[in-house]
């Protein structure tokens, strides 16, 4: 008992280890696109199919509530558009909710356009408000960026290209 209350004591104090910071550059739009693309394994417009939220359990098996998780869910996304990665048609990604821990909220039928982190070992991709992921509605500009960049890195000669 003392163990549970000292765990949850601990996870409801604020500290500045916990809290959320993400430091961006004002850079011009095209510039901040080209970095952030550069930085993750998958950029991808995605329609947010099926959101899945996992339940936190203490060790005596009871669910911890709502309000003191931090919060993870699996969202399964269906691919629109695709500027980088493998990540197939159907993808899922699994992250943390909770905004102390720069987490990331989907909603069920909404379109994203996501800075996705590679799957890792169990498949999943990862994202986080650190990133430039955000729903379609609130991106101005960003795609045509994308297009270029897209555009730009399919017209440079690889490796193989430049030996023969």
């Amino acid at each position: 008992m003392i163990k549970t209350v000292l765990t949850l004591s601990v996870l409801l104090v604020p500290t500045a280890g916990f809290a959320c910071s993400c430091a961006f550059d004002e850079l011009p739009l095209k510039e901040a696109v080209n970095q952030s693309f550069s930085r993750v394994d998958s950029v991808v417009l995605a329609q947010a199919i099926r959101i899945n939220p996992l339940t936190e359990v203490l060790s005596s098996g009871e669910p911890i509530p709502s309000d003191m998780a931090w919060g993870e869910e699996i969202t399964q996304f269906n691919e629109i558009q695709s500027w980088k990665g493998s990540h197939g048609k159907l993808f899922h990604t699994r992250i943390n909710t909770a905004k102390g821990m720069c987490g990331y909220a989907f909603a069920e039928g909404e379109t994203y356009l996501l800075y996705l982190d590679g799957a890792g070992e169990d498949g999943y991709y990862a994202t986080s408000t650190c990133s430039r992921t955000k729903p379609l509605i609130t991106v101005e500009g960003e795609l045509e960026v994308l297009n270029e960049l897209s555009a730009n890195e399919l017209a440079l000669p690889t490796a193989d290209a430049a030996a023969e």
